[in-house]
């Protein structure tokens, strides 16, 4: 009960955060040039650092077998967000202009700032390893097939190229060939990178709170697409693949892992990534709201649910 306190202590902290950037927005400090300026920021310098410096954190002691597992899991985990979130999309019938929207909100998760603290609390330092792994593969995966995905052209084949490789996708390939060449970055890299990338998380979530200002609060409480979205893909996903798969014997931290990852909420940063490349902020920046509310409630049962 200690750690889910501690969990629950950490999103309300994360929400705060995200009220204070509503607060900025309001007063005239982060609107317009300066959001899109920050936006900028934590996408290009502060998520890639954030990305290196977890390689730079995985204990690489655990040998080859915990790395192929990671690998083999982060595969899967992104399969399966994008096979069912389309398959959600199907039952939820968002508006054309809103489908890859939803679509960007179903694959990219808040997978650092809610998932590591949730797997480190329920399986401990070496499930922080893989995940950093499965974060690995998800960024490979995501900035590469996802963003083609997200982008395309009404055609189904117009794909600009130049808004596929991003410094995400270089810092993800970068840590991954750090990491399985034990190589390690000088301490004052290593240290910039921390100190750089910490500033990630709440520069995020005040752009949460800043897209949230800019845009019309009451949509929140009418968008109830949005609900029936967080329901199926946030809530009884995870829970219906928890069964069979728990009953087929797979690894109890395996499991506990991807079942984590895939109740995560949409990522605190999903504002500054949407902008990036050229959505609208808006939509994402109401189901970090959503989900992140219900997260509340869906965690603590989620990891009763994990530690039976």
């Amino acid at each position: 009960m200690t750690e889910i306190a501690g969990m629950l202590n950490s999103m309300a902290a994360l929400v705060i955060v995200s009220l204070l950037g509503y607060a900025a927005a309001r007063l005239g400090f982060l609107a317009g040039p300066a959001r899109e300026g920050i936006s900028g920021l934590v996408f290009n310098i502060t998520l890639p650092c954030t990305i290196l410096n977890a390689a730079g954190q995985a204990d690489r002691s655990l040998g080859g077998g915990h790395v192929a597992n990671g690998l083999l899991l982060g595969l899967s985990f992104f399969l399966i967000m994008l096979a069912a979130t389309y398959a959600i999309i199907a039952l939820v019938k968002p508006s054309q202009e809103e489908r890859p929207l939803y679509l960007f909100m179903g694959i990219f998760t808040n997978i650092v700032f809610a998932g590591f603290p949730v797997i480190e609390a329920l399986y401990g330092s070496n499930a922080v390893f893989l995940g950093s792994i499965v974060f690995a593969v998800f960024n490979l995966l995501f900035y590469s097939f996802g963003v083609m995905l997200i982008t395309m052209g009404d055609s189904g084949i117009s794909v600009d190229m130049h808004r596929v490789l991003s410094a995400p996708l270089v810092a993800s390939a970068a840590a991954m060939a750090l990491f399985l060449l034990d190589i390690h970055l000088p301490a004052f890299a290593a240290e910039a990178c921390e100190l750089a990338g910490s500033a990630t998380s709440p520069l995020g979530m005040m752009l949460v709170g800043v897209a949230i200002a800019e845009s019309d609060f009451a949509e929140v409480l009418r968008e109830r697409r949005l609900y029936l979205f967080e329901f199926l893909r946030f809530i009884a996903l995870p829970v219906v693949l928890f069964m069979p798969l728990r009953a087929l014997g797979m690894d109890e931290m395996l499991l506990g892992i991807l079942v984590v990852l895939l109740a995560m909420p949409v990522g605190s940063i999903a504002p500054a990534v949407a902008t990036a490349y050229r959505l609208d902020p808006d939509l994402p920046a109401r189901g970090i709201v959503v989900t992140t509310v219900f997260s509340f409630a869906t965690f603590p049962l989620l990891a009763l649910l994990l530690t039976l």
